[in-house]
């Protein structure tokens, strides 16, 4: 069993950048704004100005989502996305997409569109954001199913600390069509993006985070009541007692699980540069 897959395997990072879109809210704020004051907004814009007008008038939904709260992270960190390593998580990827191109193909297979094509494999998304900002980085897409958001970020934390570099994650799912309803009961669209940098040994910091997986047993983090109904379905969601963890520490606490797989969770606690909780 390779020890990223463990009990006990332990790694440290920091947070710098978040971005969010999803039903209610175009961005991190708008997300805070909604939770505390109920002042949700109607659908926000999705128009990732880091695409070229070109390529965003092909590119579907489910890739603006992505590009989208990437940017955003991006942002809040000042950080140039060229530099960045991209980890994608998904549980069932581009939907919509995927269930046009077997909708063709079992009924007019020669009339494929070949945009919808290339849109439908994993790293879409990936693909769009390294052209749009340059980047040569490394980027992984992957799927988890009910797992992707805690997939995703084990993925981003082990490369944080087995490379020194930061690494952009992005969790998304989107509303399932009805063929897939059964399968992924998620109703809404949601996107999620995070930037986790390398702990500086000598910085005693709010920003820096400890992962540590744990035999199961425990329960995973619940979300505040207000998003519980709002989310309900969609795996993306898992990512956010996290991300509230550390903006919004008082909707959820410090500490927070998230599921990993059938036999572990992330324990996920804020320390103090000796790696202890505070």
């Amino acid at each position: 069993t390779p020890p990223w897959c463990s009990a006990g395997t332990m790694l440290e990072f920091t947070v710098k950048g978040m971005g969010a879109w999803g039903p209610g809210f175009g961005n991190w704020p708008e997300l805070l704004e909604g939770i505390r004051n109920g002042a949700w907004v109607d659908e926000a814009p999705l128009k990732p100005e880091r695409i070229p007008p070109r390529e965003r008038r092909r590119s579907p939904r489910f890739v603006k989502m992505a590009v989208e709260v990437m940017s955003q992270a991006c942002a809040a960190a000042d950080i140039d996305p060229a530099d960045l390593a991209v980890v994608f998580a998904t549980a069932m990827s581009d939907m919509r997409t995927n269930d046009y191109m077997c909708r063709v193909l079992v009924d007019t297979p020669a009339a494929v569109s070949p945009t919808k094509f290339h849109n439908s494999v994993n790293n879409a998304a990936t693909g769009y954001w390294s052209i749009a900002t340059g980047s040569h980085a490394a980027s992984n897409a992957l799927c988890g199913f009910r797992h992707s958001a805690g997939m995703g970020l084990l993925e981003a934390a082990t490369q944080v600390v087995a490379e020194r570099r930061p690494v952009l994650l992005v969790v998304q799912d989107e509303a399932a069509p009805p063929p897939l309803e059964h399968i992924c009961p998620s109703s809404v669209d949601l996107a999620l993006a995070v930037l986790l940098e390398p702990v500086d040994s000598d910085l005693d910091s709010p920003d820096r985070w400890r992962l540590e997986t744990v035999a199961d047993g425990a329960e995973g983090s619940v979300l505040p009541q207000a998003l519980r109904d709002r989310f309900a379905g969609n795996p993306a969601a898992d990512l956010l007692p996290f991300l509230l963890a550390h903006a919004a520490p008082e909707t959820g606490g410090t500490a927070v699980m998230l599921p990993l797989n059938t036999g572990l969770h992330i324990r996920l606690e804020r320390g103090d540069r000796k790696g202890e909780a505070v």
